[in-house]
């Protein structure tokens, strides 16, 4: 959803599909097919002896446009062992794979096409149900597997809604503790801050070990000088402390695609505004906000994941128009 690249640099297509439907209305493709009503969706490992594993379904759905409960199930030796509901609902129809229209096919020419180790589910309706009258809203659920030690994982989840001109994410990190699933780590946008935009994923921790981290990534949106603000947050889990930690050391490798840098943020914003949809992956940032970057200037930037990912993102948007160069530094 580019070629299969690496695990620790792989291109982050979270953030830019949060980012992609915070710019645009996005609707159902027409090709996915729906997920029964009350079907399973997918199974996940939850533990090294194969006798474990998640099972993400659907639970009390009647009818088209019904809203759905989410569950994760334990499944121990094909038995239930434990449920857990997801926090969001998600209306009938259930579809497989992203949201995308006349402008999501650009930005999936853009990214050509993205890659990511999660899956995707999508719906639109209302958000809510009782409503006589209300605008069409547009749901997504994504969950990624991702190793916490040796012997066990984990589910990332995230639960998006978007509304008429802002996206709301819920993420959750859900592991097994003493046979049952719990959530042990959660991060949530302001919804009062309609420019918030957040995303999550799992990184390799190192090349020698198969242990992951994991990141948070969040675009606070626009500023009074119309400078936004983009940060990244790295975390791992404490298998003696049975928690999330930060971690310092080694951090999910971020990457600038720069593709103008000045002293003045009017410049920066109409460099911006000129590239059109061609430059819907990009924003503008200060460089002091990345210790990696040379400090002082006003950048017109896409923050990536990995290298290869902002290398595609400059070589895409140049195809899209050739007006736009850049070059690509590494932003921590």
């Amino acid at each position: 959803m580019i070629p299969a690249i690496s695990r620790d640099v792989r291109l982050n297509t979270v953030v830019l599909r949060r980012i992609g439907a915070w710019l645009i209305t996005l609707s159902i493709i027409a090709f996915a097919s729906p997920a029964a009503k009350g079907d399973e969706l997918a199974r996940y490992p939850s533990g090294a002896n194969g006798k474990t594993e998640f099972v993400l379904r659907t639970a009390d759905c009647k009818n088209d446009e019904d809203h759905c409960r989410l569950e994760l199930v334990l499944i121990r030796d094909s038995k239930e062992q434990s449920v857990l509901d997801l926090p969001g609902k998600m209306p009938l129809p259930i579809l497989a794979g992203p949201r995308v229209d006349e402008y999501g096919a650009i930005l999936d020419y853009l990214l050509y096409p993205p890659h990511s180790e999660s899956d995707t589910w999508a719906s639109e309706g209302q958000q809510d149900e009782d409503a006589e009258e209300a605008a069409t809203d547009a749901f997504e659920l994504e969950v990624e597997s991702i190793r916490l030690s040796l012997t066990s994982w984990g589910l990332l989840v995230t639960q998006s809604f978007q509304g008429p001109d802002y996206v709301s994410s819920v993420h959750r990190l859900y592991t097994v503790l003493q046979q049952k699933i719990v959530e042990v780590w959660g991060s949530d946008d302001n919804r009062m801050s309609r420019g918030t935009v957040s995303a999550v994923g799992a990184y390799r921790l190192s090349n020698h070990s198969p242990i992951d981290g994991m990141y948070l990534t969040t675009n606070y949106g626009e500023s009074v000088l119309g400078i936004e603000k983009w940060t990244v947050s790295n975390y791992r889990w404490d298998p003696i402390a049975n928690r999330v930690v930060p971690e310092t050391t080694e951090v999910v490798p971020v990457f600038a695609a720069i593709v103008g840098s000045f002293t003045d943020a009017t410049e920066a914003k109409t460099k911006l505004d000129r590239m059109s949809i061609c430059g819907a992956l990009f924003q503008v940032l200060k460089s002091d906000d990345f210790f990696a970057l040379k400090p002082g200037f006003i950048i017109v930037a896409s923050m990536q994941i990995g290298r290869e990912a902002a290398d595609l993102i400059l070589k895409r948007s140049h195809e899209c128009n050739p007006d736009i160069s850049g070059y690509v530094r590494r932003a921590n």
